[in-house]
């Protein structure tokens, strides 16, 4: 049960780090589109800073958690922890992973009552020709908490009864030992193989 979950919770923060990637791409595209507009046509487009900060960065920030915690790559000071055996290491690490799932689990439930709130207000900000609306940019905070809280629970369970139910961000990328070609012996000039 626990792999199938891992397995589904590693192809969510996939997706949510596909979205993420999308959201610095239009930002980007729209930032540029922003600034040829106002130097070759001197218009400005409307709203770029409340979309680029509603939209685009929330989306960037938050969906993109889930990854970094699934990469192992958020900032970490090992100055002493590195001394420790390998064993205590990895208890430590899974404490701290389950109590990080745990203060993301409390922090996504507050996001999602705010944004279930602020849904049902149908909040929007109010730019100089348009009304943006604000509240979907209300959704990505909860959503990528919520994600981080689910990927933190199963790799702390995983660092602590030493099992990998979530695959690691990196296994795609990294050819695994059994699908990498081993290299033939050859022989020297003394007919003797290497």
């Amino acid at each position: 049960m626990r792999q199938v979950l891992g397995r589904l919770t590693a192809r969510a923060t996939d997706w949510a780090m596909a979205v993420a990637e999308l959201g610095i791409a239009l930002m980007m595209f729209h930032v540029v589109a922003e600034v040829i507009s106002r130097r070759l046509f001197r218009v400005s487009l409307d709203s770029v800073p409340e979309i680029v900060a509603f939209y685009y960065m929330a989306s960037v920030v938050f969906l993109s958690l889930a990854y970094v915690t699934r990469a192992d790559a958020h900032v970490a000071a090992t100055l002493f922890t590195d001394m420790l055996p390998e064993r205590a290491q990895r208890l430590l690490s899974g404490v701290v992973l389950l109590i990080l799932a745990g203060v993301m689990a409390a922090l996504c439930w507050q996001l999602g009552v705010e944004a279930v709130r602020m849904t049902q207000v149908g909040e929007f900000h109010q730019g100089a020709t348009m009304n943006l609306p604000k509240w979907p940019t209300r959704w990505f905070p909860p959503l990528g908490t919520g994600l981080m809280a689910l990927t933190a629970l199963l790799m702390g369970l995983d660092k602590l009864t030493d099992r990998q139910t979530v695959p690691s961000a990196w296994e795609r990328n990294v050819p695994s030992e059994e699908n990498q070609e081993r290299p033939a012996k050859s022989a020297d000039a003394s007919g003797e193989t290497a």
